[in-house]
């Protein structure tokens, strides 16, 4: 096989520089420049590229980097106006993956840890211009030691110190900027958790006029959650949204040759992997294809990876109701739901729970006469619906449907 599969690095210059399978998304940098708002939000599936296209952005803007060769033959390559931007701004990168833990308290910890090295990452360009106050708390975070109060003034404070150290404005890119948020659902402290992230991007984000563009993806729009309250410039392009909407996922002229060539059937593989409807784009799961074409083999891949846990207690709090829908789905029906715009973790409503499975993949969309209606995208979330669907089934069972409705929450 002429390709090289690497599943194990998000990383932009390391998937370069090694050779490995790249799709194109540079023109994601494009439309980056182009779009007006200040402060962006791209939620989409998980495992769809958006690490990986956030690391991109970083190597392109990011003052500090040296990129030319690394984008040289890209599409971006070719947009002049673009390449005026390459390498000139300070860049502030963060993902917020992998910090939580099984109480607010054992979180906290773990940002501290978190933000603790992303302060030592950046000490060597700002350390210098840095007042005795500001050096003060710079080592309480960067030294782990630093109470609630300051991490909530972290990442505001460490763009103002780029935006001091460069005299220019500052590019902030949140990956997962959800994760601790959905990881503490369910857990001791899920209500502190919440009025922290209120304020931890309230303040950095709010007015701020150190900022170029901050731009953060992670699954859920939770807006309800007042995560972004007093932001009324945050723009925000869901799965529905037309904004970005081929830039994440594999659309089928980025793909459908290199099925071909793998000596895969191009059908099967279609069946199996695509129809996610983003913004109009028809659009394949990527660490799906990548992981058939690596194997030469159909599977289901992308519903084994993490994440499956808060959907699975979700849709088992659905109940009945839940269970009838994706019955109907299964034998193939589009189906006319309320699904909410954003997400209510604090009081869960059906069209909350609808809206949470499209943004997470397990749903996709289709429009026909201004009528939107809902499906089961391909054979890989078939098979993981048809299973929980199962489960619920057993479960009324067992406990009868009239006590299965007043118990919903039987996990």
């Amino acid at each position: 096989m002429k390709y090289k599969f690497d599943l194990s690095t998000f990383d932009f210059k390391e998937l370069k520089e090694s050779e490995s399978f790249f799709v194109d998304k540079s023109l994601f940098i494009k439309e980056v420049i182009e779009e007006n708002s200040k402060i962006v939000l791209i939620p989409r599936p998980r495992r769809f590229g958006k690490s990986l296209n956030f690391s991109m952005l970083k190597y392109f803007f990011d003052i500090k980097e040296e990129s030319r060769e690394l984008f040289k033959g890209l599409k971006i390559s070719k947009e002049k106006e673009c390449m005026e931007h390459m390498n000139k701004y300070p860049v502030l990168d963060i993902t917020l993956k992998d910090s939580s833990g099984d109480s607010w308290k054992e979180t906290q910890d773990v940002l501290k840890l978190k933000i603790g090295k992303i302060y030592e990452r950046f000490r060597e360009s700002v350390w210098e211009c840095l007042s005795e106050n500001q050096r003060e708390f710079y080592a309480e975070i960067e030294g782990r030691k630093a109470d609630i109060s300051y991490l909530q003034e972290s990442l505001l404070s460490l763009i103002e110190y780029l935006n001091k150290r460069y005299n220019k404005k500052v590019i902030v890119l949140i990956d997962e900027y959800d994760a601790v948020i959905t990881d503490m659902y369910g857990k001791e402290g899920f209500e502190e958790c919440i009025n922290f992230f209120k304020r931890f991007y309230g303040n950095a984000l709010k007015g701020n006029n150190a900022i170029h563009k901050a731009l953060m993806t992670g699954i859920m729009r939770v807006a309800k959650e007042g995560i972004f309250s007093g932001l009324n410039n945050v723009m925000v392009c869901g799965v529905t949204d037309r904004e970005f909407g081929s830039r994440f996922g594999f659309i089928e002229e980025e793909i459908k040759d290199v099925i071909i060539e793998s000596n895969l059937n191009y059908e099967e593989a279609k069946e199996w992997y695509n129809g996610y409807n983003f913004g109009g784009n028809l659009v394949y799961n990527p660490w799906s294809v990548v992981n058939c074409l690596k194997r030469g083999r159909y599977d289901s891949y992308w519903k084994n990876t993490s994440g499956n846990d808060l959907i699975k207690e979700l849709v088992k709090k659905g109940g009945p109701e839940v269970k009838y829908s994706f019955e109907r789905m299964l034998e193939g029906e589009s189906v006319n739901l309320e699904v909410e715009d954003n997400v209510n973790l604090r009081e869960l409503t059906e069209g909350d729970i609808y809206s949470l499975l499209l943004q997470s993949g397990y749903l996709t969309y289709e429009e026909e006469d201004g009528v939107r209606k809902y499906k089961l995208p391909n054979k890989e979330v078939r098979d993981f619906i048809s299973s929980l669907v199962q489960e619920i089934t057993n479960k009324i069972e067992d406990k009868g449907l009239e006590e299965y409705v007043l118990l919903k929450d039987w996990l």
